[in-house]
């Protein structure tokens, strides 16, 4: 493909990557890819051009971050969110020889009728 075909092509592409790329909200790429009639292969080949043609115009090394030289610290002071939940009261105690089972009044009672059978049958 000469230059000016493929500077043609990628400028229709970099079209349809912007149009891509306004999609509605929770609309996925291959959605609206499938919606617009376009190849997802053909789309992710053109989207990586468009990209580098957009690195390539910031005349910015691609390593820019780690050519610098100096690292620099800062402190964040991160504030602990206090428990809020209400301590865990047991509404009912069953002690074993060898376990025993506290059981929230907020519990199903079916979960305390499966923990009662278990227990029966255990003993």
């Amino acid at each position: 493909m000469d230059t000016s075909t493929h500077e043609i092509r990628l400028a229709n592409w970099k079209t349809i990557v912007e149009q891509c790329a306004a999609r509605p909200a929770g609309q996925t790429v291959k959605q609206w890819l499938e919606i617009n009639g376009i190849n997802d292969k053909q789309y992710f080949y053109w989207q990586r051009k468009v990209r580098q043609q957009m690195v390539e115009q910031m005349d910015l090394p691609i390593h820019a971050a780690c050519q610098k030289s100096e690292v620099t610290f800062a402190q964040i002071h991160v504030e602990q969110e206090q428990d809020t939940r209400p301590a865990f009261i047991p509404a009912a105690i069953i002690r074993t020889e060898r376990a025993t089972i506290e059981i929230s009044a907020f519990a199903p009672a079916s979960l305390a009728s499966r923990i009662l059978k278990a227990v029966s049958h255990a003993l």
